[in-house]
Parts: C-alpha cells; structure tokens; sequence
C-alpha cells in the first residue's frame, strides 16, 4: 500500500511539470520522464517526495557530468564491450537465445528494433558510466604505504595536556612555587581594584535624515548658477556640490541636536530614540563610535546631558551618563596577571642597592601628580549640601566643623605607583580623565575631593615608593663591556645600516568608478558565460557583531529601520561576507543554519561564534542553480568595470614606460597629479604608493641615479613606472653605533635563559606530582585536549604538525623538554593517553579503508568538477 501511495503521489507530481526540461548539464538534458524513473527508486523508503526528488536530480547530474568527463576524456564504449556484456548477462534470455544458447542472429535481429536499440543505448551509458568511473578511481588510487601513513594519520589518538609561557611571565632568578601567589592575592587583596565603569545613554542625530532633501536643494541651487553663468566647470561645480550639501546638512543637524538636548534635559520626548551602551570602562570602545564618545560619558556627572558631540561619520551624539560602576575588589580570575607580577616583584633578589638606583635615574620616577583635598567621613544628609558649596571657602569650613569632616591636602600619584589608600587611586583615575572634583560614594565611606594643581612632572621621595619599586628595574645583567665587544667582532656583518633610497615616478590607479557598461554588454556577457554564474544554496546578509549578548541591541533593531547606523554604533568589523551573496556551504556551520532557520527581512537571535555575539539580518534568499540576470547584473558591471579601468591604467603605464628612460622625461608624457617622489628612507621601510619593495629592492639599488626599472611594478591600486632619485648604500656601524642592538640582545639572551630555568624548575614540580592546574594558573593555564589525531592543530601554537610529529614518538606519560615555539613562548606538554595503529591494524582494515578513501576522492572531485560545469535547474512550478 505504501509503495502504491508513493507511486500515485510521483504520477501525480509528475504530470504536474509543466516543462518537459527538468535541467541542462552542458548540452545534456534530463527530462520529466528520466527523473520519474529516477524517483521510482524511492518508493519503499520513508522520505517525502521533495526529498525523493532531490535525491534524483543529484543522481542524474551525477550521470551527466560523468557522461560529460568521459567525452572530454575521449572515454568510450566499443561496439564488442557491449555485446560481451549482453552475452554475459542476457545471453540466455529467450529473446536473444536458442535453446538457452546465445543466438547471434536473433541479437542482430533485436538490434535493428526500436526497443532494441534504446537497450543498447542504455547499456551502452550504463557501462560508459561504470567505466568512467573506474578510470577515475585508478586516478584516485594511492600505494599502499600512502595509504598507510593516511591510515596512520587519521587513527591515531592522543589525550594532551600543555602549557603556553609567556618568557616576560617567567623572567626571574628566584624560583618560587605559582601555589604561593594565591595566598599573596587573599593577603592583598584590596590592591587589586576593578576599573571604573559607566553606562551611558545616547541619541544620534544622523545626518542620513537630512541629506536627500539638502541634496535636491544644492542641485536646484547649481541649476540657478550654472543658467547665470555658463562657463562654471564640472569638477568646480562637484566640488561644490559636496561642500554645499556637507556644511548644510551640518548646520540643519547641529539645529536639531540642539533641539533635542532641551528636550531630553527637561524629560521630554526626543524625536530620535535612546540608546544605552552598556557598561564600558574608560579605555574601552563602543562600535565604530570613536574613543572621546566613552571618554566623555566619564566626564560627567551622573544624569548630566553633554554637548553634542560631532561624529563625522554619521552625525552629532548627545551622551547621559545613566548609571556608573566605582571600582570593587576584583575577582582572581580578572586580575591573575597582575597578581602574578606583583608577587614575582615581591620574590625577586635584589641584585643592587634600590636607593642608590633611584638616585642615580631618577628620570624613571618621575611621574604626573596631583595636589587634592580630600574631605571624608561625611554623613548622608551633608553630601548634597558640600557638593553644592565646595567652592565656598567660609561654609565649607563651617560644614567641616558642624559634621566633624576629615579634611587633608595631599599629593596623589598619577601614574606608575600607588596611593596609600584604594580610594586614593580612583581618585586618581578620575583626574586623568579631567573629573578633577567629584563625591565617591563608597561601601562605608563617603569621599570627597577636589583638585588644587597639577604637576606633569613630580619625582616622590624614595622613602614614599621604595616598596613599590619593581625588582625586575634593577636587577643587573651580568655581562661586561668585553663581552659587548667580543660580540661586535664575531657577529659584524650583521650590523650595517640600512641602504637608503628615494624614489620617483608615475602613478596610474584603477578607477572602475569612472567606467560606464551599457546594458547590451552585460546581457551578452552573462548569456555567452551562465556557467559562471551557478550557485549552490546561497543568501545575502548582513550582520552585527559585538562581544557580548545583547538583547537590548535586538530591541534596537526590531523598532529602527536604522542597521547601519546601529552597526556604526554597536557592532566590530569581522570578516564574514556580508551584503554579498555566498553560498551557504561557505559559512560557518553555526551561521548558515542560523540564517536558513530565518525568514527573509528578519534578524536572528544573537548567535555565539568565534568569542563574538553575531545578529544576523537575512537580506536574500537564493536556490542552487544559474543566477538570475538581475542578480548577476551587478557581479558582471563590476567586474567588466575592473577590467576596462585595470587595461587603462596598464596602457597609460606602458606609454610612459616605452617613452621615458629617465625620471625628468615623465613630465612630457604623464599628468603632474600622477607624477610622485618619495621621501629619503630606509629601503626596508614602506614607500608612498609603493608600500613594501622587498620584490625589487636589489634591482633598484643597482641603477643610477634617475634610472628606470625594468618593468612595470603591478600594484594592487593600479600600475606604476619607477626611477631611482637617490641612493645611500649602507655602511658598517661602529661598535658605539650598534652598542644599543648588542646590549638588546644580550638582555633578551639573559630574559630567555631565566625564563627557561624556571620554566624547568615548574616542570619538576608537576613531576614530582604538584597540582599543574594550581602550578600554572597564573601563567596561561594547563590546557586538556583529548581526541587528537596526527593532523589537529594545538590551539595557540603556530607549527602544531612538529609538534604533533614528536607527540608521535613518546609514549602515555612522558613530559616535553621546555621547547621555545616563538620569540616570546616556550611549550611544556604532557602525554595522558596515546593510542598508536600499526600496520598490522591496517592490513585488518586495508580493503575497507581503501574503498572509503576512494569515495572520499570521488566525492570530493565531484563537488569540484560541478562547480566548473554549466548547471540550469528548472524549477517546478507547484
């Protein structure tokens, strides 16, 4: 009954096509009838019929593009090969058999029928196409100890742990136990301060809102002037254009910022809607919104309205600092690193005299300082009244005296070292963001201060700081003048002085803007190259991305149809597509299935990917198959634009390179705005228009002066023909001269060589059977991946394949010596677990893993070979 339904569902589907063309693969065809068949082989299972009808097409594209390889691989069926597999298979079939035997005269009979010859053609495709692809699975084919090592690669399985060091983290002689720092942290916690936060509201008054009747105003204007006078030139009258429409739609926007301030100030209803940040701290940013937005939301009180605020990107901003965070007691996990350096600094020898170090460079001591009044232990109900009266000298004396305030002046560090007090140094950070009086409502206290003077240069007196004087800053290296000279001698072909060179010549950008394509070029183009333009699955969208969940953002976007400006505001730059069309199978697997499960005009719930918080806007929808002329119209204009404008600029380059030999000859032959020099400078540094010149950095050091390259330089902008101005070829540095460079060296050689010891001795103490979680908390952390394979990759660890090479050689419990991976990390890895194959494994499983390895191969090549080929898919029509 059920394979009954199935069939009376496909007949009916299948009448229903009113296009007897299903598709067309190259020139080869399947029809409504083919993938009825097709379907038929569908009948007992349980799919649906839109499932089934999938299934079938892709069989029967499958078909054809084989059929189309096997033409451009002159793969053939011989007349022979078919009648042996007719004789094989069918030889005793009463139709072509006498008395069971095979009777070539009734088969020459059965050849000349109709139905005859459409079996013929049948078998003949079916072996073409059994016979393509056993060429095609020998070309796949690999030795058997490729396979192997394949084998190998993929089967093995390793549980890991490890840990990534930061050399800066480990540069100490003393060597203490990491265990020791959490109870430094308990001790001292209240050093260890969260940064202050604020939470602004804001309004934008975009200048988008103004410019489209601004813009019919101007042009109205320049009509009027250019009927008066005749004579105004295009470039003067666009330069114009922009000038005018800029400064009104400035004027007309700081009008209506203006207008909107009073309103929020009197907590009226603005025209323009609100929007809060979040909680941000002062060196934080918000979207692409520039870092004065954040800056002078701490500047102000709370509920206070600054003045509109210029964003020439988009408009004027109105900020209300909304709600603030004072600085708390940090978590551990949010200050580890700070605890670490502040208890190594503790552990540290002291390899001279602190005192005398300080006396002899003060310059390293001297900082910003702040002369304050700070005014504390005041009650509640004296709060308001002293903000208001501070000023006052007379009542502020008064208001001291009748609540029996605390009042002192004291000089406040600004940077480098602490106050005395927690308080002191929010105080602090206060000032530098120019809060120069504030009241700080604290747990048990309530503090005010206000700011008498300031010192951009202020050195502390010893017996104020010593204790806060980092170790690591005089700590000696213990290297002599002779060693710095022994070096100089052994290594001085390494210390030259750069060549310098200036350059000079002509410059032809690619302007496709300036390139108009009429409609009969595009059509032409997208007719004769539709292979060009199949899609697989593919949507147009757009996104914002912050780093945190926000369903207020959503809420924005729900009730504003202003996206971009929301993603000015709120959103990062990240690199996935958008506002283009891309296939779905090139996303990541989390963003495509969160933008199929959309509808078209919605936004998504925010989606985590990456470390990212991604709300995604589905623009459009487009199914696998040749995209449509409209939807191919714009892909095409660019890129015949791009090649006209690339070929222009390249012709204009090669006219003045085949005309000039010298740099004074491009006057003749180039424009002044496209003629440039550069500047003297290093020939490692980054030139004007050129950039990065490592390419011919040998060749130009060999012309004379205002000679010319040997070609054109392809640029990415567009095309440039090159001379040498001037050249300074680079000289031996003295031992005095490259002093600087030695001792940098040395002292990193020293920083590495502490580094790694006490690397060893945390090696040893996780051997020895110490806790590595507790060890290394705060130095990175000890990471556990299991599950590995010959081919993963270590998160954080640039040549994870060597690594992994030499995982492959140890044994369950074996602990790495220290490896040095970069510049700044050193690598310690454990084994917990490895499972390693062998070939005797892989003989067990030979025969199977060659057969998958093999449809892998297929399947792989299939997907590559389709998106090559013409493919147009018909739709049903429902």
């Amino acid at each position: 009954m059920k394979k009954l339904w199935f069939l009376l569902i496909i007949i009916a589907f299948y009448s229903s096509l009113t296009a007897n063309v299903v598709a067309k693969i190259e020139d080869k065809i399947i029809d409504s009838e083919e993938l009825y068949e097709q379907m038929q082989q569908y009948s007992d299972t349980d799919i649906s019929l839109q499932e089934a009808y999938q299934k079938a097409l892709d069989k029967l594209i499958e078909e054809k593009l084989l059929l189309v390889y096997a033409e451009e691989n002159q793969i053939n069926v011989e007349d022979n090969e078919i009648e042996a597999f007719i004789m094989n298979e069918f030889g005793n079939h009463p139709t072509l058999s006498t008395n069971s035997i095979f009777d070539r005269s009734k088969y020459e009979k059965f050849k000349k029928t109709r139905s005859g010859q459409q079996f013929i053609q049948k078998i003949r495709n079916d072996l073409l196409l059994s016979k393509t692809k056993r060429v095609l699975q020998n070309r796949f084919e690999v030795k058997d100890e490729v396979l192997l090592e394949q084998y190998i690669v993929e089967n093995s399985n390793i549980d890991l742990s490890y840990a990534l060091l930061n050399i800066d983290d480990l540069n100490s002689s003393v060597k203490v136990s990491p265990v020791r720092a959490f109870d430094f942290y308990q001790e001292h916690r209240h050093q260890f301060l969260t940064e202050p936060q604020v939470n602004f509201q804001f309004l934008v008054v975009p200048f988008s809102k103004y410019q489209p009747e601004i813009k019919k105003e101007v042009e109205a204007e320049l009509q009027s002037l250019v009927q008066a006078d005749s004579s105004l030139s295009a470039t003067y009258l666009d330069s114009l254009y922009t000038f005018l429409v800029d400064e009104k739609t400035k004027k007309t926007a700081a009008q209506a910022v203006q207008y909107n301030q009073e309103l929020w100030q009197k907590g009226l209803t603005t025209q323009f809607p609100i929007w809060e940040s979040g909680f941000l701290s002062y060196k934080d940013s918000l979207g692409s919104l520039p870092g004065r937005v954040v800056k002078t939301a701490f500047k102000l009180h709370k509920n206070q309205i600054s003045e509109p605020i210029l964003v020439e990107e988009i408009g004027y901003l109105l900020v209300k600092n909304y709600r603030q965070k004072e600085p708390q007691p940090a978590e551990l996990a949010e200050c580890k690193s700070q605890v670490w350096q502040k208890f190594l600094a503790t552990q540290k020898s002291i390899l001279v005299d602190k005192k005398e170090y300080y006396r002899k460079n003060p310059e390293e001591f001297s900082i910003p300082a702040a002369v304050v009044r700070i005014i504390t232990n005041i009650p509640p109900e004296a709060c308001e009244i002293l903000t208001e009266n501070f000023q006052d000298l007379a009542t502020l004396r008064k208001l001291i005296r009748k609540y029996n305030l605390t009042d002192e002046i004291k000089v406040l560090y600004l940077d480098k070292f602490k106050n005395d007090l927690p308080y002191e140094d929010v105080i602090a950070k206060n000032i530098l963001v120019e809060r120069y009086d504030d009241l700080l409502q604290l747990k048990n206290n309530n503090v005010f201060y206000t700011t008498i003077s300031i010192f951009p240069e202020y050195l502390p007196d010893y017996q104020d700081i010593k204790d806060q004087i980092k170790l690591e800053q005089v700590e000696t290296i213990d290297f002599t003048s002779q060693d710095l000279k022994d070096y100089y001698q052994k290594n001085k072909g390494d210390f030259v002085a750069a060549d310098s060179l200036q350059l000079g010549g002509v410059f032809y950008p690619v302007q496709p803007d300036t390139i108009k394509i009429d409609t009969e070029t595009i059509s032409n183009f997208y007719l004769n190259n539709q292979k060009l333009f199949y899609r697989n699955d593919s949507v147009v969208f757009d996104y914002i991305c912050t780093n945190h969940r926000s369903e207020k953002l959503l809420s924005y976007l729900r009730n504003s149809d202003e996206f971009q400006l929301l993603k000015f505001c709120f959103g990062s730059y990240r690199n996935l597509p958008a506002n283009k069309l891309t296939s779905y199978s090139a996303l990541p697997d989390t963003i495509a299935k969160t933008l199929k499960n959309i509808p078209v005009n919605s936004f998504s719930q925010p989606v985590y990917y990456q470390n990212n918080w991604y709300i995604l806007k589905k623009i459009k929808e487009h199914k696998a198959g040749i995209l449509s002329f409209p939807d191919a119209r714009p892909l095409i204009e660019n890129q015949l634009k791009f090649s006209l404008a690339d070929s222009i600029a390249r012709a204009k380059a090669e006219t003045v390179f085949d005309s000039t030999t010298y740099f004074d000859s491009c006057y003749r032959y180039a424009a002044s705005d496209n003629i440039f020099k550069t500047q003297f400078r290093s020939a490692s540094d980054d030139f004007t228009i050129l950039g990065d010149i490592s390419d011919y950095r040998k060749e130009l050091l060999q012309l004379w002066r205002n000679e010319k390259y040997a070609s054109i330089i392809h640029l990415e902008q567009g095309y440039a023909v090159i001379f040498l101005l001037k050249k300074k070829l680079g000289k031996q540095l003295s031992f005095e001269k490259a002093l600087p460079q030695i001792k940098s060296i040395f002292n990193y050689e020293k920083k590495l060589g502490r580094a790694k010891n006490y690397a060893e001795f945390l090696k040893q103490l996780v051997k020895d059977g110490s806790d590595p979680e507790k060890i290394l908390y705060f130095l990175g952390g000890w990471h556990n991946i299991e599950n590995l394979d010959l081919n993963s990759e270590l998160p954080g660890i640039k040549y994870s394949k060597i690594i992994i090479e030499d995982i492959s050689h140890h044994n369950a419990g074996y602990i790495s010596p220290i490896i040095r991976i970069s510049e700044n990390q050193l690598l310690i890895y454990k084994i917990n677990s490895i499972n390693k194959v062998n070939e005797e494994d892989f003989q067990k499983n030979r025969e199977k893993y060659r057969k998958q390895k093999l449809v892998e191969s297929y399947e792989n090549w299939l997907q590559r070979y389709r998106k090559t080929h013409n493919i147009m898919i018909y739709e049903k029509e429902n």
